[in-house]
């Protein structure tokens, strides 16, 4: 029986069936990476300036299985963190000590769950490294260290618990990008580009379309 090329186009018109297939059988045969997407989400954190992340710290799977996500490892800027809570207000002489013992923290992925992230923050500091100064110059060295160590009994774990759920919704960020730009690359629409660009045509039986 004869035969003849059709474009993809003619194709999803005339046997729909098959171009389901066809498009199938190219999803599962498109490399797909999502670096640009990583590279974006690296440079939209550095410019919010709290999160630190490494791309060759993020870990992701995907997509639309259960256990799928993204995480990574970070360095923190806990100060500017909690500038942006107006901690360094509500929490001064706190804030003060912080800053002069040089405190460091950082978010992590799970240990046994390289796609989630590790609960809480490690926060890297220990009360009691300045004198009392500015609005606090008057008050004893041993009462400046007990207001210390009572702010930050309030403070540590609740810091603790906001930076992890900052990093958190930032990893949710990342992994819902990740799968919008997937879902854009294996599209129907993409296939379709894909065909028409390197000049990809289906051979089908001349009366194919008759039947389909």
């Amino acid at each position: 029986m004869a035969t003849k090329e059709i474009s993809v186009l003619e194709l999803q018109k005339l046997d729909p069936k098959r171009f389901e297939r066809e498009y199938w059988d190219w999803v599962s045969n498109h490399w797909w990476e999502g670096d640009d997407t990583l590279d974006w989400f690296v440079s939209e954190q550095t410019s919010k300036g709290i999160l630190d992340i490494d791309p060759k710290d993020v870990t992701y799977s995907g997509f639309y299985s259960q256990g799928d996500g993204a995480a990574f490892d970070a360095r923190v800027d806990v100060l500017r963190f909690m500038r942006d809570k107006g901690y360094d207000n509500t929490y001064m002489p706190l804030y003060m000590d912080m800053e002069n013992y040089g405190v460091s923290c950082k978010v992590s992925r799970g240990s046994h769950r390289a796609n989630y992230m590790a609960q809480g923050a490690d926060i890297d500091y220990t009360p009691g490294n300045c004198t009392p100064a500015g609005v606090f110059s008057d008050m004893s060295q041993e009462d400046w260290d007990t207001l210390l160590e009572e702010q930050w009994g309030y403070l540590e774990n609740e810091l603790a618990t906001e930076i992890h759920e900052y990093a958190k919704d930032a990893a949710e960020e990342l992994y819902k990008a990740l799968e919008e730009d997937y879902d854009a690359c294996t599209s129907e629409e993409a296939f379709i580009d894909s065909c028409e660009c390197n000049d990809v045509t289906f051979e089908i039986e001349e009366d194919e379309s008759c039947t389909a």
